[in-house]
């Protein structure tokens, strides 16, 4: 699919679902090469999680205790310091799947929305400058892709943003069906697939799916009707969202089955000058 096409799309349907060929071509000047020696970087650092990845839990408002702490009839912890924060060291996962259980023992109806980790983006002893050679390869494919997707950030060069999130999601890892709100300047978010296909099956959960039709269950649960799309988790696929026209209903389905789904999630906004 051509450029226009993608873009076509994006503005008739709120997202595309493409493969690696619309990436990887002499449009963008990118190749297959050097895009499989930084996605193989990526995929290393899953093996040394407690040392590369922060992780984040997101339950109630944002993790605000307040909203929690004030509910009739609540009697779960209240948080420490360390229990407060929103990004955690992985190495406390256990311990904050542990508190949050706690709270949503302690009453009120509190719930998980979504968990997953975060590479940090930092050259740890022995690794030369490979992470930050890796987070430049992708920055540069990613805004290369989009400038030619977008006739507005081909055009805003000086005030084109975007911050590529290096995400890891592991056993029980997932996000709810969910709305991305109005952000003043946002353009869009593009996710490219990394994890190896030999490793994932439908049982295993980590899809994208996407749709415009979504209801909500009496536990004020979101869930999407048909028709939605669902994009594999893996390599050889990658996904935009659009939010110029569009706020389009999103969620990753839970992971599981010991599969490791990881991804390159970047928000492309033109910053006010």
């Amino acid at each position: 699919m051509t450029h226009n096409q993608i873009y076509t799309q994006l503005i008739d349907q709120g997202y595309h679902i493409g493969t690696l060929d619309e990436l990887l071509n002499p449009a963008t000047g990118y190749d297959l090469e050097l895009f499989n020696t930084h996605a193989q970087t990526f995929r290393d650092t899953v093996s040394q999680k407690v040392d590369r990845y922060n992780y984040r839990h997101n339950y109630t408002a944002q993790n605000d205790s307040d909203v929690y702490l004030t509910k009739p009839g609540y009697t779960g912890p209240t948080p420490t310091e360390a229990e407060a924060l929103h990004d955690i060291p992985y190495e406390g996962v256990a311990h904050r799947k542990e508190f949050v259980q706690a709270v949503q023992e302690g009453g009120g109806g509190i719930r998980t929305t979504q968990q997953w980790g975060r590479l940090m983006l930092n050259n740890l002893p022995g690794d030369g400058n490979k992470i930050s050679e890796m987070d430049l390869y992708f920055k540069g494919l990613i805004r290369k892709q989009l400038a030619l997707v977008y006739p507005e950030l081909g055009e805003a060069e000086e005030t084109f943003d975007m911050h590529p999130a290096y995400s890891l999601y592991t056993e029980g890892d997932f996000s709810e069906v969910h709305y991305d709100g109005v952000n003043p300047g946002r353009i869009c978010v593009m996710i490219i697939y990394l994890a190896d296909p030999a490793t994932w099956d439908t049982t295993k959960g980590g899809e994208l799916v996407v749709g415009h039709k979504i209801g909500k269950g009496d536990d004020q649960i979101q869930y999407f009707l048909e028709p939605y799309e669902q994009c594999p988790p893996v390599y050889g696929n990658y996904a935009i969202m659009d939010f110029t026209k569009w706020n389009v209903g999103h969620s990753i389905e839970r992971v599981n089955l010991g599969f490791e789904r990881i991804a390159i999630q970047t928000f492309a906004d033109i910053k006010p000058l």
